[in-house]
């Protein structure tokens, strides 16, 4: 499996962005976050996309930046990624959010994420099967 180099996106700081979309001409920018229970796309993208959600059903969200008013998609959104398909399960809607956030629920529970720190690297690849269950004891 390939590395994928951190990018810096205008702040100096490097991170582990990773490419995403539905149609291959259009490519929107994610984060993976260890640190997200779940995944959350920008309110813009959401309704490029067509993302059905109830607008009556506004909650409080906490993330680094604090507290903020989102939404919960009614339906997963299927995407790509260099790796292959990529599920987010009733993902937050966040307006003003700037780029697609990719947490555990979804990006890990997937994929297999490997992080070189100090050489500001990243990979991705499917988990590994699963090992058979043991034969029963016999005895």
């Amino acid at each position: 499996m390939p590395w994928y180099p951190y990018q810096n996106l205008g702040d100096g700081v490097p991170r582990p962005y990773l490419a995403l979309w539905q149609d291959p001409a259009i490519k929107y920018v994610s984060i993976i976050d260890s640190g997200a229970d779940e995944s959350c796309v920008p309110l813009s993208i959401a309704q490029a996309w067509n993302v059905p959600f109830d607008p009556s059903q506004v909650q409080i969200g906490r993330g680094v930046s604090g507290p903020h008013q989102q939404w919960h998609a009614t339906g997963d959104i299927v995407l790509q990624c260099v790796a292959g398909p990529l599920v987010l399960h009733n993902p937050g809607i966040i307006d003003g959010l700037p780029v697609i956030l990719i947490g555990r629920r979804d990006g890990f529970a997937q994929y297999l994420f490997t992080f070189d720190q100090r050489r500001l690297l990243f990979m991705i690849e499917p988990h590994p099967p699963e090992p058979a269950p043991a034969p029963p004891d016999p005895s």
